[in-house]
């Protein structure tokens, strides 16, 4: 793996290693994990995830500064018990109960603001419709959405038009949000909560193109430092024409020094070779002296000195989503004691959440030739536990390829077959199924799957 330092760094100057009052949350096995920064101290949030069935796992983890931690849990908002008791409750989103005729695809990344009182998302939509749960009208024109709820009732408090990936600043109020394939405007902005289309453009893609290359490489999913002085992003493999994507193969993650938002960041550094070839998204520490993100055989982490120098070693092998917070790994929202060691965990009782029930499961081939698809199509079959609808999409990063819908009037098997046109997915290397499946009397449960073509 090869760790590229724009300036000259004596790695001597580094930290020994990072510091360790502060915590990790992480996926594992489908489960939530919290650890210390350096993998310590480990133990699981969350139990239950079966491998083999997606709306049973959890994605997308955060925690709040007082250590709450929230997560996706097929289209519903986990709020998690940190003493290791499980979901003490869930939120809906604005994908919870969707009418069948809508097409969109999410909820993607929720993420907790530091002060625990609102909750970020993005979602991608091509059409409008009332939510009777909550009543408020969801309208929207085709695109991608930043919804922001109420951490604490999941009260809607409005949307941020044409971007996604948002990373909340320090003070709760603002994020960070980037889209990848934006041409005439800028790739990542700066947002407030319901701000719409009320953003203040940042930077484009064109600012980090090498001199020898004629087409820019698409960059977004950026996180700042709390202080604002530093910014990391991704930067896909090649250009968008080629099917370049901030998250696929090939990619790299960049370090650039931030000095308001009314200037550019300066590259000061990369991080490129992952281990698999892809990098997840990488998220600062609360102090903004350290980095960790998901390569193919686990979670990353390193020091940043001031000169952007690193020095990365895989932390938590076989772990992947990691999400930095001030909140020791055993007590929420208290500071490290003297000594090191971790203060007393309270008892808490045992709640039991109106989680899902009986979850459907998803049979799709995870690799699939691109000609068969184009001419066959991809057969793929959901078993429901009782009558349900059920409707897939086959989507090329945010933009959908196929759809398909089912209905099974009793318990069984619903075989659904997507066909894409050729030309839709001549250079892509893979596709996200989206499978939303609703029974009959029950809660919607949403299910994800890579297909790689070949």
């Amino acid at each position: 793996m090869l760790r590229v330092l724009a300036t000259a760094v004596a790695l001597a100057l580094l930290p020994a290693a990072v510091a360790s009052a502060d915590s990790l949350v992480y996926l594992k096995d489908g489960n939530v994990w919290v650890s210390a920064p350096d993998g310590s101290q480990a133990r699981a949030l969350t139990s239950g995830a079966d491998p083999k069935l997606l709306a049973t796992q959890y994605s997308s983890p955060s925690q709040a500064d007082d250590g709450t931690v929230v997560a996706l849990q097929g289209d519903r908002l986990a709020i998690i018990d940190r003493g290791g008791a499980g979901p003490t409750r869930y939120l809906d989103t604005i994908m919870t109960g969707k009418p069948a005729g809508v097409s969109a695809w999410g909820p993607f990344d929720p993420v907790i603001s530091p002060d625990g009182t609102k909750i970020a998302y993005w979602v991608g939509v091509i059409s409008s419709y009332h939510d009777y749960g909550s009543g408020y009208d969801i309208v929207f024109a085709p695109g991608d959405y930043i919804v922001y709820q109420d951490a604490r009732t999941g009260q809607h408090l409005g949307f941020t038009k044409w971007y996604g990936e948002p990373k909340w600043l320090a003070d709760s109020t603002r994020v960070i949000a980037s889209e990848d394939s934006n041409v005439l405007s800028a790739n990542v902005v700066l947002a407030s909560v319901g701000s719409d289309a009320q953003n203040q453009q940042w930077f484009e893609d064109e600012l980090f193109k090498s001199a020898p290359e004629e087409l820019t490489k698409p960059v977004g999913d950026a996180d700042l430092t709390r202080d604002e002085s530093k910014v990391v992003l991704l930067q896909g493999g090649t250009n968008l024409g080629n099917g370049g994507s901030t998250h696929g193969k090939g990619n790299r993650i960049l370090i650039a020094k931030a000095n308001g938002f009314d200037k550019n960041p300066a590259l000061c550094g990369m991080v490129v070779d992952a281990v698999g070839g892809e990098f997840g998204t990488a998220r600062w520490s609360p102090k903004g002296d350290a980095l960790a993100w998901t390569e193919g055989d686990g979670v990353w982490t390193s020091p940043v000195n001031a000169d952007c120098g690193i020095a990365p070693k895989l932390t938590i092998p076989g772990a992947r989503d990691p999400y930095w917070g001030p909140a020791h790994p055993a007590d929420p929202g208290a500071a490290a004691p003297q000594g090191g060691q971790p203060p007393q965990q309270p008892q808490k009782p045992q709640q039991q959440p109106s989680g899902p029930a009986v979850a459907a499961t998803l049979a799709v081939a995870g690799k699939v030739k691109r000609a068969a698809l184009v001419r066959r199509g991809l057969v793929t079959t959901v078993t429901c536990p009782s009558a349900c609808t059920v409707r897939a999409t086959l989507a090329k990063g945010r933009k959908v390829v196929a759809r398909a819908t089912g209905e099974a009037l009793a318990a069984g098997p619903v075989k659904l077959t997507l066909k894409a046109r050729r030309k839709a997915v001549r250079r892509a290397r893979k596709l996200t199924l989206t499978v939303r499946v609703t029974p009959k009397g029950g809660a919607a449960q949403t299910m994800r799957k890579v297909v790689r073509l070949r």
